[in-house]
């Protein structure tokens, strides 16, 4: 920690001169200037994403997209469930051929 008087401090704080920067008066125009340039690229952003909640803060959009989203559920659903279904199927299948037919009943009985 510094000491509460250091003289070699104090001293080049006495030195110490703050310039001020050179201002033409026109300043404040190239301050304003890119105020509004970061303004407008701050809104352009913002409408790119802004879109969605603009259109999901529709009701009728809104209910669309739940109903899309809902129906491409059910259609993912009913297509797993056919998948399910056919290897089912095929399993039947598979047995009831082994249990009526002697020669596969014989092989997969010495097979195991």
């Amino acid at each position: 920690m510094r000491k509460p008087s250091d003289p070699e401090l104090d001293a080049l704080l006495g030195d110490w001169n703050v310039i001020p920067p050179e201002d033409d008066g026109r300043l404040a125009v190239r301050v304003w200037r890119k105020i509004s340039v970061r303004e407008a690229e701050s809104r352009r952003d913002a409408s790119r994403v802004g879109w969605l909640p603009r259109l999901l803060g529709r009701p009728g959009f809104a209910l669309a997209t739940v109903l899309v989203f809902a129906l491409v559920g059910l259609a993912l659903a009913e297509a797993r469930l056919q998948q399910e279904k056919t290897a089912s199927w095929e399993s039947l299948e598979e047995r009831y051929f082994r249990a009526i037919d002697p020669v596969s009943m014989a092989i997969h009985r010495h097979q195991e």
